[in-house]
């Protein structure tokens, strides 16, 4: 049995402390550490309502306009769900915690398998290879991906988020 949800729903229930209280529950704790994909990923999200693709993924290169009085702002809360994330499965034995990178997940299938493989180890099921279904859907740089990202830019100048911005819209 298991759920998907973001810490700050697992806090705003009070099942924080309920989790740390069951010592049968082990903890999957999924971070996204580059918070500029995420915060892009959320806005699309906003303004689309488009979660997955699973088929056509070229069909997701579109534009995105961002505030960009609030992208410091939104940059900052993706960091402090990241955060309070490690902050709650931190309270737990080390034992019922296993974290994983959302990077390592959409990275190449060798990364996704050992990642998942590693999952099902520490839940104490059989390992196995499940079909990929889902990819991702913005696969664009960051530049070409927000529509007014100079504006953005020039917001956040000066900043460690214009850092984030910039590191973001370089290859890997």
């Amino acid at each position: 049995f298991g759920i998907k949800d973001f810490s700050l729903t697992l806090r705003r229930a009070n099942l924080a402390d309920y989790l740390a209280a069951r010592p049968a529950i082990k903890m999957i704790g999924l971070v996204r550490e580059n918070v500029v994909d995420r915060m892009i990923s959320n806005a699309m999200l906003g303004a689309t309502g488009v979660v997955e693709m699973r088929r056509n993924p070229d069909s997701g290169a579109r534009g995105l306009t961002l505030d960009p009085a609030r992208i410091g702002e939104m940059l900052d809360e993706i960091a402090a769900e990241n955060a309070d994330l490690r902050a709650m499965l931190g309270t737990l034995p080390s034992d019922r915690v296993r974290i994983i990178r959302y990077e390592d997940l959409f990275s190449d299938p060798e990364t996704r398998q050992a990642t998942l493989s590693a999952c099902f180890a520490f839940l104490g099921v059989r390992d196995w290879a499940p079909q990929e279904r889902m990819v991702k859907i913005i696969r664009t740089p960051v530049s070409q991906t927000i529509t007014n990202y100079d504006a953005c830019l020039a917001a956040v100048a000066g900043t460690p988020h214009e850092d984030l911005l910039r590191a973001a819209d370089t290859p890997a």
